[in-house]
This record gives structure tokens, sequence and C-alpha cells, in this order.
């Protein structure tokens, strides 16, 4: 159960905007000024430059800010916990060009040796066709892509802890020429990190209220390992399929009405389900179907009560859940586990699915392919209207 709340905070993030909304004037307070103390402040390009800025447009991504300047490519990224300050900035440069500014992390591009604490960006560097870059990963265990899996075996990226306690001593041994990791992930070993004189990248694209707008980042990805091109050319067809499957399901929703969807389960005492805010609660309008929490507005998901959840979501049409256990989730364990879920209508009816989170590329594509997830979500909501995609996520629960 451990691993899979892990597993769920580090890449859905819906779950995860409730436990960093939290946190975050903590992180506020803390994180940023020891990002600005190692030259990630609040200061602004100088004076003279400002009208040479071409700004790269940036279609649904809201907190990060890409600008082509003379010295190279600025990009700003904004604290996700408060939008009105700066969590980030960055230049970009080639070659041996050395630019000290205050409040400004200098990165020297294409990295060519980085660490990275997700395995989600490990695998769109891969995808990208950059993976001999990267030296090292954490939650290695996470990992799907056979790619990286052989590398890592094979000793050429090195296993380098929890994103959580990383081996600082493991990752400074490798002489990266940057480290990727979430905010969030700022904790333990960070101090050291901070003051090791490696640019550490901000990626808070978790963060991001939109689907597409968490694929966009990685348009930035790119950029950092000279693959810009490459990386603008993938966002555009996961941008192109996305908004076609988009049109599509809208299309069969008004032929055969709106399923209503109810998604995952109980941990603990607490129950999480996705808003009109959240991520997914946009990919289940976005598909065709209907949310029993829509009008909680908030953003990210909201936990409430079993008991709420199964009196407003007890007519769910389609029950999806995400789960990470040695053995395939069937109907009579969850009968087992809470004999209330019973009661819900997709559960009499069969209409229940599981996706094992461990066996399956769900938060990965989720992060960087939405469309893949949309695709099989309009499927399972609309299946005489709806192609039935190659690349599947859940299967029947038994």
């Amino acid at each position: 159960m451990a691993s899979e709340i892990q597993c769920w905070q580090r890449s859905d993030g819906d779950s995860l905007q409730y436990e960093m909304t939290k946190l975050g004037q903590f992180i506020t307070l803390m994180i940023v000024p020891l990002l600005a103390a190692c030259g990630s402040g609040q200061s602004s390009p100088k004076e003279s430059e400002k009208n040479s800025l071409k700004e790269i447009s940036i279609r649904h991504a809201k907190l990060i800010r890409m600008e082509e300047s003379e010295q190279g490519l600025r990009v700003t990224i904004k604290n996700p916990w408060d939008t009105t300050k700066i969590l980030s900035r960055y230049l970009l440069v080639e070659d041996e060009k050395r630019v000290n500014e205050k409040g400004t992390v200098t990165i020297q591009i294409p990295l060519r040796r980085s660490v990275l604490f997700s395995g989600v960006h490990a695998s769109l560097l891969s995808e990208l066709g950059i993976d001999n870059e990267i030296l090292g990963i954490c939650d290695t265990q996470y990992l799907h892509d056979t790619i990286l899996g052989k590398r890592i075996r094979e000793g050429l990226i090195k296993d380098c802890g929890s994103s959580m306690q990383p081996i600082v001593e493991k990752i400074l041994s490798l002489k990266p020429d940057g480290i990727i990791l979430s905010p969030y992930e700022d904790g333990s070993g960070g101090a050291t990190l901070r003051t090791s004189g490696i640019p550490l990248v901000m990626a808070a694209d978790y963060m991001e209220s939109t689907p597409l707008g968490r694929a966009e980042w990685m348009r930035f990805y790119g950029r950092l390992f000279g693959a810009g091109d490459k990386a603008d050319s993938l966002f555009a067809q996961t941008e192109k399929e996305y908004i076609e499957t988009r049109n599509e399901a809208h299309a069969a929703a008004k032929g055969d009405g709106q399923p209503r969807i109810l998604f995952d389960r109980i941990y603990g005492h607490e129950w999480s389900v996705p808003t009109s805010g959240s991520v997914m609660g946009i990919m289940i309008k976005d598909a065709g179907g209907s949310n029993p929490f829509e009008l909680l507005g908030q953003r990210g998901s909201a936990q409430l009560s079993p008991e709420r959840v199964l009196h407003s979501g007890s007519s769910a049409d389609i029950w999806l859940i995400r789960y990470n256990q040695a053995q395939e989730l069937t109907l009579q364990e969850l009968s087992k586990e809470n004999e209330a879920y019973t009661r819900i209508k997709a559960f009499r009816n069969g209409d229940v699915y599981g996706s094992d989170t461990m066996e399956t590329n769900i938060f990965e594509d989720g992060a960087f392919h939405p469309q893949r997830i949309l695709a099989e979500m309009a499927y399972l909501f609309h299946p005489t209207r709806m192609k039935e995609p190659e690349q599947r996520y859940y299967h029947k629960l038994k």
C-alpha cells in the first residue's frame, strides 16, 4: 500500500496537489528562498535585453514561460502554490558561454550528464532518443521503459535511491551537469545538492491543471538536451490526437449520453475523487463522461469520506481503479475489502475496470501522452461509437 500511494503521488499529481496545498506555505517559505540563494530568485533580465526578448508560444502550460534572448533561452517557472511569485529562473546557453546573473541559474546546454528523480521524465527522454545522457535515476522500481531498464541492469545508469531520500553521494560522484527533480522532492539531501553548484531543474509539470498543460513541458525538457525541435513535434502530435479524440468523444456523448464515472477506491479513511478542476476531472469530461463530483470545482482531487463518495457515486455506470499489488484485482476482493462497494451500480453490472500501475505505463503516458489515456477512456465510455485504441491500460475485473 505504501508503494502504491507513493507511486500515485509521484506521477499522477491530483492527490499530490491536495497534499501540496497543505504544504504549500511551508515550501514557499523554505524552498524558494533556498533556490534564490543559489541563483534562482526574483530578478529579471537586464533592462537593455528586455526589448529583444522573443517569447516562444506556450499554448496550454500556465506555469512556464520561454523566451529567446541575445544571451540564450530564458525560462521562467512560476511558483505553483503562489503563481504571483517565481519559483525559478533559468538561462540556457550553448557552447562555453559564461553568463552570471543574480537570480538566474545558467545552464549550459545540451545537458550530457543528467540525473533524474522521476522515471516519468526518464521515459520521455528515452522517447526523444536522448537516454544516453541519463547517468542516474531515482525510484527505478517504478520504471517501465525497457531501454532504460536494460541500461540500468548493465550499470550504464545508476540507481540513485528514492526520490524522497536520494543517495546524494552517488549523485555527486556521477558529476552531472544537471539534476531534474520536482519541487516537493527537494527534501532529504536538498541542502547538499543546492550547494554543489549543479543546476537543479524544478520539474513542476505535475502541478499544471490540464492534461495538455502538463504534456507541454516536454518542450522545455527537450531544449535542455538539444532536442527542442523533436520535442515540439512530439507535443504537436500529442495535442492533435488529444483534441481529435475529445471532439469525437463529445459527439459520441451527444448520441448516447454521458455515463457517470467513479474513480479509484478508499485508502485509509478517505476516498480521493477528481473534481472539475483536476486533470482527471477534465479528462472524464473530454472523454464524454459525467463526473459525480463535478460541482467540487477546486483544483486537484478532493479527499472525501467514503460515506459521501458512496452516497454521490453509487449510481456510477463505470468504475475505474488504479492499483498496485502482486495479484490481479478482482470483484470478489473488492467486496471483501468493503461490502459497500457491492452497492455501486458499476459493480453490480460488472463494469469495473482496473489498471495495475506496476504493469502498465498509465502514469508515464498520463504525464506526456494523455491522448492515449483519453482514447481508452472514451472507448470504455462509448464502445459502440469510438474506435478501440491500440494501447490498453485497463482490464475488466473478473
